[in-house]
């Protein structure tokens, strides 16, 4: 089926008005028209979000190496990487189970979790997309018909149809039950996020609520007033952000002026988090691999194959290419 008919199809499904939902919606596609459909829909998402097309013969930048990987890569593993559940199991066989939080368990159904034999704070999260999280920290009666109800949402939910993340397509959907983590002060464990190439971390960002003034904190606030601070190999900050859906580019003061980037607190063991994230990347051109780090207790979080979907540039634009250098783009045969 040619491009421009498949689209007119589409537009024209009775299924549903709204345009998007109907080039998700569409099935009965054969695996030409699906490809070209992934196609269109990633290149139509990448230039709402950067103002022009990947180039996918020749990616250079890093958002076009991410958008290349999401259409091209065939390798079964990378499915595994973007299963939660098993993802922990990949760990596991490199580094032993050390550094895995608790799973208390994980269902098929909400139905079949009891909760008389969880502790007062646990994490809810399915093994199949991003953002699927659900936190009981203990602080106020957890409500199980509202958590059913949400749950059951996630797991009706493909989360390839929307972003056109292949790796998901085809995980055996599972609800994950884990460990409640905090940092010593009681807030909730800080994400650490690090960019591995071919087993080498070279950056790394995480998202912590900054202690500043009332007119900086005016630059957290797209963010839920919470600051991404990036920082290289040598744990030195760079002056970049991610831009979410619907942020405006921060103010040039906000990357000129040093003072105006909030602290972060570098931990202790840091290389021993490097050391980690280095043994289990090795033999990936580039993953993300999120790690915690409470109290000094390192711990896997996940992997993320495809940081951003390739749509979430950074800001200044000239970083996408600094992230794209030390990534060697290797795609299966």
């Amino acid at each position: 089926m040619h491009i421009a008919k498949l689209v007119q199809r589409i537009r024209a499904s009775p299924v549903v008005t709204k345009p998007k939902l109907a080039l998700f919606g569409l099935i009965g596609l054969n695996a030409v028209a699906e490809r070209k459909l992934d196609h269109f829909l990633a290149c139509r998402t990448y230039r709402n979000a950067h103002g022009r097309y990947p180039d996918l013969a020749h990616p250079v930048l890093f958002s076009e190496k991410i958008t290349a990987r999401k259409l091209l890569e065939q390798r079964p593993i990378f499915a595994t990487l973007s299963d939660k559940l098993l993802s922990r199991e990949f760990v596991a066989d490199r580094m032993g189970r050390r550094y895995l939080p608790a799973l208390y368990g994980a269902y098929e159904r909400f139905e079949d979790i009891d909760f008389s034999r969880l502790p007062d704070r646990f994490v809810i999260k399915t093994n199949h997309g991003s953002h699927f999280v659900l936190i009981a920290d203990g602080k106020k009666p957890f409500d199980r018909n509202s958590a059913r109800r949400l749950v059951g949402r996630w797991m009706r939910t493909n989360y390839y149809d929307g972003s056109r993340e292949k790796f998901y397509r085809y995980v055996d959907r599972k609800i994950m039950i884990e460990e409640f983590l905090e940092e010593p002060s009681g807030a909730p464990a800080i994400d650490y996020r690090f960019f591995v190439y071919d087993g080498v971390p070279k950056f790394f960002y995480v998202s912590f609520r900054p202690d500043v003034g009332a007119e900086e904190a005016k630059i957290y606030a797209e963010t839920g007033g919470r600051d991404l601070a990036f920082f290289d190999r040598a744990c030195r900050r760079l002056p970049v952000r991610l831009i979410m859906p619907g942020m405006a580019p921060a103010p040039s003061a906000h990357f000129k002026n040093p003072s105006r980037l909030a602290a972060f607190a570098i931990p202790a063991n840091i290389e021993e988090m490097f050391d980690i994230v280095g043994k289990i990347g090795r033999g990936f051109d580039f993953l993300r691999i999120d790690m915690y780090n409470p109290g000094g207790r390192i711990l896997f979080g996940e992997f993320t194959t495809l940081p951003g979907g390739g749509v979430r540039p950074f800001d200044p634009p000239g970083y996408d290419l600094i992230f794209s250098e030390p990534w060697k783009l290797k795609l299966s045969e």
